[in-house]
């Protein structure tokens, strides 16, 4: 599965954090039949522990970079993986 093309403001600024869902990640993950480790690399981390650490909890934020791909590889809205926060003026991305 390819990765979404990443919008530079994305990318660059730490600022697009959010605070996500995270039973909602876990459900969509399971869904999707995909194992923590496989999830993780598809949105660009190197280990499972980041989808764990998402899916405890003990992970409350997500760049907004890892938040557009997951949004991909569950074919949603980025703005359904999130409980609160803003988004990046991120007009024809997220629509």
């Amino acid at each position: 599965m390819r990765k979404a093309r990443v919008p530079k403001n994305l990318k660059d600024n730490n600022i697009n954090r959010t605070i996500i869902d995270r039973l909602k990640i876990k459900k969509l993950r399971e869904e999707y039949g995909l194992s923590q480790q496989q999830l993780a690399e598809l949105i660009g981390y190197a280990h499972k522990y980041s989808i764990s650490a998402i899916e405890t909890g003990v992970t409350k934020n997500i760049p907004g970079d890892k938040l557009l791909n997951m949004a991909y590889v569950f074919e949603c809205k980025m703005k359904d993986l999130l409980i609160i926060g803003k988004l990046p003026d991120l007009e024809g991305v997220i629509e």
